[in-house]
């Protein structure tokens, strides 16, 4: 049994649903994947498309998959969603090298430059936490807080000067991973992204169609957005320049 089948029986059983049922959807999810794949490899990238784009859901939200889409989407011109799902996956799967690859390829098509995505040098400190997702964050934070507990319950019964550092030690590597989770959680929300999908849009001065042009964008470009009002996202454009436009026009990260 896969571990993700394993993974979905687990939360049958916490939730109360059938254990049955969620491995028989399961598996139907890697039948569909499967036939997205087999459909990329025949080069019909609107049927691969479509089978990708129907094992997404809430809950699973894979960085593989996304990435599988971007491909699907780049093959078929489709600039912007190419972009769009190459960005959702590198929020799961951040250290992928032909991700990395792809993207910069698909960059290179644009006819915007992208100052949303043009990043400061890693931090020294928490160098680390750019090679990981959130959730890998936070499983090096709960082991780091496991190892400490477990630690303290031998130090209770052998207070010796070696047992009295480690706790320390293990309680500075708990603090320290929770900061990089915290710091991680911090850079995924704080800044939600959008990917122009349309072929040209128009950004206006205010929201409304009616409102000046500010200038005009092109697909795949992607922007800050800054608020959100009545269908229109307001996007940095540069620093100091901001601008609105439809948010049918945009798709949204994360």
């Amino acid at each position: 049994m896969k571990i993700t089948t394993f993974l979905f029986l687990i939360l049958a059983i916490l939730i109360g649903a059938d254990p049955a049922f969620v491995e028989g959807s399961e598996k139907n999810r890697l039948d569909t994947i499967q036939q997205g794949n087999a459909f990329y490899l025949e080069g019909r990238y609107e049927k691969a498309i479509t089978a990708y784009e129907s094992a997404l859901s809430p809950e699973y939200n894979n960085g593989f998959l996304h990435y599988n889409l971007g491909n699907a989407y780049l093959r078929s011109d489709s600039l912007g969603l190419a972009i769009l799902h190459y960005l959702k996956a590198r929020q799961w799967i951040p250290d992928n090298d032909e991700l990395a690859a792809n993207l910069r390829l698909a960059f290179l098509k644009t006819k915007d430059r992208s100052s949303a995505l043009e990043t400061d040098e890693s931090n020294p400190v928490f160098f680390w936490i750019d090679s990981m997702n959130f959730k890998e964050t936070i499983w090096i934070c709960l082991a780091f807080y496991a190892l400490f507990w477990g630690i303290m319950a031998v130090w209770l019964y052998k207070r010796t000067k070696v047992w009295s550092q480690m706790r320390w030690l293990a309680l500075t590597l708990f603090i320290f991973t929770a900061a990089g989770s915290g710091l991680k959680f911090f850079q995924y929300n704080s800044s939600p992204l959008g990917v122009i999908l349309a072929s040209t849009v128009e950004v206006k001065s205010a929201p409304g169609p009616d409102n000046t042009t500010v200038v005009e964008l092109h697909e795949g470009a992607v922007f800050k957005i800054h608020q959100r009002r009545e269908g229109w996202n307001q996007i940095l454009i540069s620093k100091g320049k901001s601008g609105w436009v439809p948010e049918q026009s945009l798709g949204l990260l994360p």
